[in-house]
Parts: structure tokens; sequence; C-alpha cells
């Protein structure tokens, strides 16, 4: 069972040729948190973080929370 404490990763955002920014989650992370290809992700600035949230899932409603620091 997945909690809904926040858990905190630490990643590294590269750019694309187009200057799109990539975030790349890896397996761990996703299954930790329950999220699946094609999942909407709400990201929310912080002080010194961004909170990433699912807000929209078809095979589930427990909308995993993941705080980046």
């Amino acid at each position: 069972m997945i909690s809904n404490k926040p858990r905190h990763w630490i990643s590294t955002c590269s750019e694309d040729e187009n200057g799109n920014i990539i975030l790349d989650f890896p397996d761990e992370l996703l299954e930790t948190v329950g999220w699946k290809e094609r999942d909407v992700l709400e990201i929310v600035p912080m002080s010194n973080s961004i909170r990433i949230t699912r807000i929209e899932n078809s095979d589930s409603t427990d909308g995993g929370l993941l705080e980046s620091v």
C-alpha cells in the first residue's frame, strides 16, 4: 500500500534540441508513487523545490504525491 506521506527524490533535468526541459523519472520512483504512462501531473514550484502531484489517471484515484528538493 502506498502511503500519502510525501516522498523526496533528487533528479537531474536535461534539455532537448527544442529547448524543452526533460525530467526523467526512474522506474523505482514511478512504482513507489504509483504513476503510470499517460498520467497527468501538476508541477508546483516551491521556494527551494517543486511539488509534483498526479491529478488524473484512468486506472487509479490514488493521486500519488512527490516532492522534489
